[in-house]
């Protein structure tokens, strides 16, 4: 291990000791459930294994706090997403969606934070172009008129969300 590597490591250690009590605790109050603060926590620490320079943080408590909401702030909104999807999922599917199995379920909603997932970074109206395409089954017409664009701006939406996913699946 280089010198380099071992006080990376040494200084993710320190941060890790100091603070993570403070914001397991913080987190605790702002979710108000242990199980959430203790993830959240784990993966605001998690973000910082990617940080090449520990040292440039100066305020980690600041660090982390922001990391932490940002954190919660992504998974409400993918929690909001997936739900509004079960919804239209069920209310299109009424009887069948009854029928489903547990595991199918957790199959739909696998596969719908997947696609939610491929689609963060492009825009909202991107992002709701492709999605009414493919699972509300929506003609380019009828996206058009609930975005408020035309025509052809839905199918260059769907078409960036396409070749998102495309360059996302296979990254060769």
């Amino acid at each position: 291990m280089s010198t380099r590597d071992s006080a990376l490591r040494d200084r993710f250690h320190t941060l890790y000791e100091d603070n993570h009590g403070w914001l397991y605790a913080w987190l605790c109050k702002k979710t108000g459930c242990v199980h959430k603060a203790q993830d959240v926590a784990q993966n605001a620490f998690l973000r910082l294994l990617s940080i090449t320079d520990l040292s440039a943080i100066r305020e980690p408590r600041a660090f982390l706090t922001t990391t932490a909401s940002r954190l919660i702030i992504d998974e409400t909104r993918r929690q909001k997403v997936e739900q509004r999807y079960l919804e239209t999922f069920a209310y299109h599917h009424g009887e069948q969606i009854a029928a489903k199995s547990a595991e199918d379920l957790v199959l739909i909603s696998e596969a719908l934070l997947s696609i939610i997932t491929m689609l963060e970074g492009l825009s909202e109206k991107c992002q709701r172009a492709f999605l009414m395409s493919r699972i509300d089954g929506l003609k380019h017409a009828e996206i058009a008129a609930h975005l408020g664009v035309s025509r052809a701006m839905v199918k260059q939406y769907i078409a960036k969300a396409m070749v998102r996913c495309y360059e996302l699946t296979y990254p060769e």
